[in-house]
C-alpha cells in the first residue's frame, strides 16, 4: 500500500524516487553535453564569460566541495522524513533538471573561447596555482581542454580533475545545475534537520559547492547567477503546485513534463549525434531539407502534447480529450496522438501480462436507487454496477452470460486516453437493440485526486446518469400500462439496469466512479469502502478517492429535495 503523505517514508519509496530523479539527470545531462560537443566539432561554440578568467584564482582543493554535489544529491533522499517531503524534494530536482537541460539544448555554450592569448594566460595562472611544469608546446592547445589534457598535475587532486574532465566536458554552462541543486537541496533538507550544527554544516557545504564552480573553473559568474535565478523559479513553481494540488495530481503533472522534455531532447539530439559520428555532414542538402526539419517538428509536437496534458491536470480539464460514441475525435488525435499511442501500448502490454480488470459475476455490485419513488411507477429500482478495463474482443464474448441478464446497459466512459469498448460491445450482441445501450462520456484524468474540487464535475456526471435512468423508468412504466390496457399476458419482472464504468486498466478511475455513483444514491463512505473491498480488493485507490467527496455526494440528493420543498412552501 502506498503511504500517505504524512507518514514516514520507507526505504523502498526513498530508493524509488532517488532512481527516478537520478535516472532523469543521467539521461538528459550527458545527452545535452554530448550534443554540445558534437556541435563544437563543426563550429566552435560561443562563451558567456562575464568576467576575465584570470581575475578568479584556480584553487585546486575546491574540487572537494565540487565533488560533494552528487553525494549530497543522493543523501538528501534518505534525510527527508515524511513521504510528502520526499515527493517535494523529487519534484524540485526533476523540475530544475528539465529546465536546465532545455537551456543547455537551446543555448549550447563552451567554457572558454579558442583564443591563443587567453590559453597562454590560463596556462601561466594554473602553473602558479599548482606549482606544476608544462611542456613548451602545450601553450597552443584549443581552449579549456588544453588545461585538462596537457597539464601534468603534481597535486594530490590530479586524478580527481582528470576524472571530472573525462565525464563532464566543458559545456552545459548556463545555468549552473551545481548551483541550482545546492540551493534547492539546502532549502528542502533544512526543515528535516533538528540540530543547529547540522543546519550550519548544510549551509556551509552548499555555499562551498556554489563557490567551487568558480574556483575550479567549471563555470563563469553569469552561470552561477542564472543557476541561483533558476532555483528560485523552481521553488516558486513548486510552491504554487503544492498550494493548488494534492501530491498524486502534482506527481502526474511532473511525470508528464519529464516524459515530454525527455522525449523532445532525445528526438532532437540523437540524430545530430549519430549523424556526426557516422560522418554525415549536417550541412548536407538531404539533412537540411528533409530529416532535420521533420525531426524538429516531431520533437516539438511531442513536447507540446505532453505540456498540454500536464496543463490539463493543472486546469482539471479532462474534457480536452473529446470523444464521439467512445472514439476520440479528430481534435483529440491532433493534440494528443503521442499520449494516445503510449496509453494504447500500455494497455496492450497489460493485456499480454493479464493484469487488466476484466468483469465477472463477482465484480457486480447490486445497489438500490430511490429516484423512481417520486414517479408513482412500478418499475424496478435495482441497479447493478461494475468496473472494467478497456475490453478485448475475447473479453466482450466472455461477457455474453452477464449482459443477457439486462435489458438496458449504461456505459460510462471514464478513461480519456484510449477509445472505449462501447461500439464493439453494442455491435457484438446482435440480438440486442442498440437503443438498449446508452453511452455517457464521463472523462477523468489518470492518477489524479478525486476530492472536493471535483464535486461539481461528479455531480454533473451523476445527474446525466440520473436522467438516463429516469427516462428508462418512464419508458418501462409506459410499456407496463400499455400491456395492461391490451390485456397482455403478464411478463416476467423487469431486469435491472447495468452500469458499466470503464477506464484504461480498470483499477482506479472506473472503480472510483462506482464509489461516486453509490455515494450519489445515498450510500455512506463506510458502506462504499466495504463494497469496494469485497468486490475490488486489488483496486488502486490510495491517494485518489477522498471520503470528504463521498460524504458530500451522499448528501446531495437529500439537500436538493429539501431545497425543492422549501421553494414549494
Amino acid at each position: 500500500m502506498k503511504p500517505t503523505t504524512c507518514q514516514q517514508a520507507n526505504f523502498k519509496s526513498r530508493l524509488f524516487y532517488l532512481i527516478y530523479a537520478l535516472a532523469t539527470f543521467s539521461l538528459l545531462y550527458p545527452l545535452t553535453n554530448l550534443y554540445a560537443d558534437k556541435l563544437n566539432q563543426i563550429t566552435p561554440l560561443p562563451t558567456v564569460a562575464g568576467f576575465n578568467p584570470i581575475d578568479i584564482p584556480f584553487i585546486d582543493w575546491m574540487i572537494l566541495p565540487y565533488a560533494c554535489s552528487l553525494p549530497l544529491f543522493i543523501a538528501s533522499f534518505f534525510i527527508m522524513r515524511s513521504y510528502s517531503q520526499l515527493i517535494r524534494l523529487t519534484h524540485r530536482l526533476l523540475l530544475v533538471t528539465l529546465l536546465g537541460c532545455l537551456c543547455f539544448y537551446w543555448l549550447p555554450l563552451s567554457f572558454l573561447s579558442t583564443n591563443d592569448h587567453t590559453t597562454a594566460l590560463l596556462n601561466n595562472t594554473i602553473l602558479q596555482a599548482t606549482n606544476n611544469d608544462c611542456s613548451n608546446d602545450s601553450y597552443w592547445i584549443n581552449g579549456y581542454q588544453f588545461v585538462v589534457a596537457q597539464l601534468e598535475y603534481k597535486s594530490a587532486y590530479q586524478c580527481a580533475y582528470q576524472l571530472l574532465h573525462t565525464v563532464d566536458k566543458p559545456y552545459n554552462q548556463l545555468p549552473s545545475l551545481h548551483v541550482s541543486y545546492a540551493l534547492l537541496l539546502m532549502v528542502t533538507i533544512w526543515h528535516s534537520l533538528n540540530s543547529i550544527i547540522n543546519k550550519v554544516a548544510l549551509a556551509t557545504l552548499s555555499l562551498l559547492i556554489i563557490l567551487s564552480t568558480l574556483f575550479t573553473w567549471q563555470h563563469h559568474l553569469l552561470d552561477v547567477i542564472s543557476g541561483i535565478f533558476m532555483a528560485g523559479i523552481v521553488w516558486l513553481i513548486d510552491q504554487y503546485l503544492d498550494k493548488n494540488h494534492q501530491d498524486i495530481t502534482k506527481s502526474s503533472i511532473i511525470k508528464y513534463l519529464v516524459v515530454g522534455v525527455s522525449g523532445f531532447l532525445v528526438i532532437q539530439i540523437l540524430p545530430v549525434v549519430f549523424s556526426v559520428s557516422l560522418w554525415t555532414p549536417l550541412s548536407s542538402n538531404l539533412w537540411n531539407q528533409l530529416w532535420s526539419p521533420l525531426l524538429k517538428i516531431i520533437g516539438y509536437y511531442w513536447l507540446l502534447s505532453f505540456v498540454v496534458l500536464a496543463m490539463a491536470y493543472h486546469w482539471h480539464k479532462p474534457s480536452l480529450f473529446s470523444k464521439i460514441n467512445g472514439r476520440h475525435s479528430v481534435s483529440s488525435y491532433l493534440l494528443f496522438a503521442p499520449v494516445i499511442i503510449i496509453y494504447r501500448l500500455m494497455w496492450w502490454l497489460a493485456n499480454k501480462m493479464d493484469v487488466l480488470q476484466i468483469p465477472t459475476e463477482q465484480t457486480i455490485i447490486k445497489i438500490n436507487h430511490v429516484l423512481n419513488n417520486d414517479l408513482n411507477t412500478n418499475s424496478n429500482n435495482n441497479l447493478d454496477i461494475l468496473a472494467t478495463a478497456k475490453l478485448t474482443s475475447s473479453a466482450v464474448q466472455d461477457m455474453e452470460p452477464i449482459l443477457k441478464n439486462y435489458q438496458h446497459i449504461i456505459y460510462l466512459d471514464v478513461g480519456c486516453e484510449i477509445n472505449a469498448s462501447f461500439a464493439m460491445l453494442s455491435k457484438h450482441h446482435a440480438n440486442s437493440h442498440l437503443s438498449n445501450y446508452h453511452y455517457l462520456h464521463t472523462p477523468m484524468l489518470d492518477m489524479t485526486a478525486w476530492n472536493r474540487q471535483e464535486y461539481d464535475t461528479i455531480v454533473h456526471y451523476c445527474q446525466q446518469l440520473t436522467d438516463i435512468i429516469m427516462a428508462i423508468s418512464l419508458a418501462t412504466s409506459h410499456d407496463n400500462l400499455s400491456n395492461k390496457s391490451h390485456d397482455a399476458i403478464e411478463k416476467p419482472a423487469h431486469k435491472p439496469i447495468l452500469i458499466i464504468s470503464q477506464c484504461v486498466m480498470g483499477w482506479s478511475r472506473s472503480v472510483t466512479m462506482l464509489a461516486c455513483i453509490m455515494a450519489y444514491f445515498g450510500h455512506s463512505p463506510k458502506e462504499i469502502r466495504h463494497y469496494l473491498l469485497t468486490h475490488y480488493p486489488k483496486s488502486h485507490l490510495d491517494g485518489i478517492l477522498d471520503d470528504e467527496l463521498l460524504q458530500c455526494l451522499s448528501q446531495h440528493l437529500s439537500q436538493e429535495k429539501t431545497k425543492i420543498i422549501q421553494r414549494n412552501n
